[in-house]
């Protein structure tokens, strides 16, 4: 990766600003439940993303091969689901700040890769032609949100360092941000990871993990890993619902309002607690410094994200709002593999390049068909 990297550096600029039926124990999770108004629960379709990785028991996933965050485990730090190993790499770069207001409210400006004009080729290793979808298929930012419904399952405060972990305190309840960047060129996103063949685009993704502890104690296996998702719009309107229990085909299929970027546009992406509506929730902002495009994503119940229950898997309508005031060293996602907060990361290892392909089949979803090898 060090050689890969070495060849495309001078084309991204970053500055920085800074199971079962649940064998979980119930005492703990008594002051958890979601502070939803009882008898509002979500039940979850037969299609959506109650598990990012695929493995939910009760639900089959919109979309295969979904970008998921990676938990902490019990065996070596390596976390299972439903019996699959699901890690993978995660380099990133973290920002540490004890400035109030910097595990909040986060600013950055980078310039967005460029592909070699030639195609990608597999005949010298080391010496190729290779393009961004190669390399990496969602660089991301990140930072951290309340929720109560996910490990460690224990009430969160939102904007208040007091959720970190310290002593036998395991942290408050947390969500995993990760504004994801498609690079073009393996399009459709439906079973791919470009929204097309010539533009970046760019989604609001949040993960949640259905365990107790940080991962490694009992988990909910029809609903590990739910994730909301929701491309960032002009309109600031979801493409589809974005929540684990009702996400569907439109939710991961850019529309007319989806952000397409070029590559080299210079953006600038922020990342706040907003006041809205009946309170607070996170909001995502991407300007296109080079086309003048502006445009948002909220977290918000009123956007269709919602939170998962532990014991069923039903959905809440939620406002996500970030969990730190500050992104001091001890201020993390729980139940991460590493102590992640706000950072800056290139997830790597999703990708093989071969010279010939065999296998013709068929991927289909609802409407939606498409041909694989």
């Amino acid at each position: 990766m060090r050689a890969l990297w070495k060849v495309h550096r001078l084309s991204l600029l970053v500055i920085l600003v800074v199971g079962s039926a649940l064998g979980l124990a119930a005492q703990s999770l008594v002051a958890t439940a979601s502070a939803s108004a009882a008898g509002t629960a979500v039940a979850p379709r037969a299609v959506g993303e109650l598990d990012c990785n695929g493995f939910s028991t009760i639900q089959r996933s919109v979309r295969p091969g979904m970008m998921c965050a990676d938990p902490h485990g019990s065996d070596g730090g390596r976390f299972t689901d439903n019996g699959h190993y699901i890690g993978h790499d995660e380099p990133s770069v973290r920002y540490i700040s004890g400035r109030p207001g910097s595990g909040s409210n986060t600013t950055f400006t980078e310039r967005l890769p460029r592909d070699p004009v030639a195609l990608p080729t597999v005949r010298h290793p080391g010496r190729d032609v290779t393009h961004w979808f190669e390399l990496t298929i969602a660089p991301w930012f990140s930072t951290t949100v309340c929720d109560p419904d996910s490990a460690p399952l224990l009430p969160c405060t939102p904007r208040s360092d007091r959720n970190a972990p310290h002593g036998k305190y395991p942290g408050g309840g947390a969500g995993f941000v990760e504004l994801q960047f498609y690079p073009p060129g393996f399009a459709p996103f439906l079973d791919g990871i470009s929204c097309d063949n010539a533009h970046w685009c760019s989604a609001l993704n949040i993960d949640s993990l259905e365990c107790t502890g940080n991962g490694s104690g009992p988990c909910n296996n029809r609903c590990v890993e739910p994730v909301n998702f929701a491309y960032v719009q002009t309109n600031g309107v979801p493409a589809g619902p974005p929540s684990p229990q009702l996400s569907d085909n439109a939710t991961f299929t850019p529309n007319r309002h989806t952000l397409l970027m070029n590559p080299g546009d210079n953006i600038t992406v922020h990342m706040f607690d907003a006041k809205i509506r009946g309170g607070h929730a996170l909001e995502v902002t991407e300007t296109d410094h080079t086309t003048g495009q502006s445009v948002r994503m909220i977290a918000s119940a009123a956007n269709g994200f919602m939170n998962t229950s532990p014991f069923n898997c039903k959905g809440s309508a939620f406002n996500f709002q970030p969990e730190y005031s500050t992104a001091r060293p001890q201020n993390i996602i729980p139940w991460g593999i590493g102590p992640y907060m706000i950072n800056n990361e290139f997830e790597i290892g999703h990708f093989e390049a071969c010279r010939s392909v065999t296998g013709r089949s068929t991927f289909t979803s609802g409407h939606f068909t498409d041909t694989y090898y």
